[in-house]
């Protein structure tokens, strides 16, 4: 099984330093933790809400085209943002952009705290993981367990010994049980009676 596992793992890196080289890839320096950063997907997919779940894959596969990304394979098509003409970069569109703030909807709305909470490390110069803020892909050094969850060196343990108290019934004393052939008796259908059968007249031989 350990040799199984080294398998993947060595397939998960490969993939890994195959990513970066794609649209926003560049921050996928390890393998993805696809267990964490599939959960939302297995949940959207088991309440059918299909709509939501096309775009959460879309924008995990990076299929998304923001005006930027058009720009750099279209030079013609100008890099600026048609909800507040800005110039657009890859944080904008997702994040960066002062129109989310004024989206009059709940989900967005209960984000907004993550759009300032990037603004100010965009503007503090701060490393931010591309693929987690613009994908939604963990990878597996964030999930890392910190040394407060490593297993301890020495176990406590105290072991107390509890007196046994007999109940106060006599441990001779045991309740009849009914027999299987009482119990059947009392809960199986009585047979109907037999109907009496036709008996051919006695046979009287001839004197002779």
């Amino acid at each position: 099984m350990t040799l199984i596992f080294d398998i993947l793992d060595t397939y998960h890196h490969l993939k890994a330093q195959e990513a970066q080289l794609h649209y926003q890839g560049a921050s996928l320096t390890n393998p993805v933790a696809w267990h964490q950063s599939l959960t939302r997907n297995w949940y959207l997919k088991k309440q059918k809400r299909d709509q939501e779940l096309a775009l959460l894959e879309t924008v995990q596969a990076a299929a998304c085209w923001p005006i930027d990304r058009v720009h750099e394979i279209h030079p013609e098509v100008p890099n600026q943002c048609p909800l507040c003409q800005q110039e657009v970069d890859k944080w904008h569109t997702c994040w960066t952009c002062p129109n989310l703030l004024q989206i009059d909807d709940a989900d967005i709305k209960d984000n907004n705290y993550l759009i300032t909470q990037i603004q100010e490390a965009l503007s503090n110069d701060q490393h931010l993981h591309e693929s987690l803020w613009l994908r939604g892909l963990l990878t597996t050094e964030q999930i890392t367990p910190s040394q407060n969850h490593n297993p301890l060196e020495e176990y406590s343990i105290t072991v107390r010994h509890i007196e046994y108290i007999p109940s106060e019934a006599s441990p001779t004393e045991v309740k009849p049980q009914p027999s299987l052939n009482r119990f059947l008796k009392q809960h199986l259908p009585k047979p109907a009676p037999l109907e009496p059968l036709d008996t051919p007249p006695a046979y009287n031989p001839p004197v002779t």
